[in-house]
């Protein structure tokens, strides 16, 4: 199976890219993992990091509200009973528990035919049962990241209880998949999706009957000002061109 990147290790790049997202510390043990709560100094989440594993709330491989004295212990027994179900284990994440809210998901694929998409909804672990997720095209400006929030019953309800976190929204989808500066010393800007570049043949201007006679060599009809009347070749002349075509056909 790939190995996929682990949790912190895409948390930390999202940071960097200017997406709010908490903190959290890969423990490869139990006894690192307590370590770790520890220096947090309150509760915090622990959450199973494992190849094979995707749902992981689902698969009881995480752990919420653990005390910082409690979290060596409940992480063991965490560990064991995973590796009981045959769960490919690198260890765990640890981060300080958050304020309850509202759970929505913000993510980006590079989907087959499309290309670069942003995806907004709700989140959670009943965002299958819910369906309430739109997709758009990367790269997406502040008014697209907007209408996709009003298409979801997510946002209306954010923008009905929560306006003041709104624009938190829609610079969360755009730190994921808007235009954004790049290079400060270059001055442009670019997505963090980059667009599938269509390559366009070069055109070909389509030839006449006229060109493709005048290619193999044959003599022009020549035409009045007017453009009423046509000179024919005499046909000795045509006789001559047709020899020439047999010896080099």
């Amino acid at each position: 199976m790939t190995q996929r990147l682990r949790e912190d290790t895409v948390r930390d790049l999202a940071i960097r890219y200017g997406v709010a997202a908490n903190a959290v510390a890969f423990a490869a043990t139990a006894d690192e993992a307590g370590r770790i709560a520890e220096s947090i100094g309150r509760e915090v989440a622990i959450k199973l990091v494992a190849d094979n594993v995707v749902h992981k709330s689902k698969a009881g491989g995480v752990l919420l509200a653990v005390a910082p004295e409690q979290a060596r212990e409940r992480t063991a027994q965490m560990l064991a009973a995973q590796q009981a179900a045959g769960a490919q284990i690198r260890g765990v994440t640890v981060e300080a528990m958050v304020d309850t809210g509202i759970e929505a998901v913000v993510g980006g694929l590079d989907a087959d035919g499309f290309g670069p998409v942003v995806m907004f909804g709700h989140g959670g672990v009943d965002i299958e049962t819910l369906d309430d997720v739109v997709f758009a095209l990367a790269p997406i400006d502040e008014n697209d990241a907007r209408q996709m929030i009003a298409r979801t019953r997510l946002g209306q309800v954010i923008a009905k209880r929560f306006p003041d976190r709104l624009n938190d929204v829609v610079d969360m989808l755009l730190a994921v998949g808007g235009w954004v500066r790049t290079s400060p010393q270059r001055g442009r800007h670019r997505s963090r999706f980059q667009p599938r570049r269509r390559h366009r043949r070069p055109h070909r201007r389509r030839r006449c009957p006229c060109d493709r006679t005048r290619r193999d060599g044959l003599p022009q009809p020549s035409a009045s000002r007017s453009g009423q009347q046509f000179r024919s070749t005499p046909a000795r002349d045509l006789s001559d061109v047709d020899r020439r075509h047999r010896r080099f056909g």
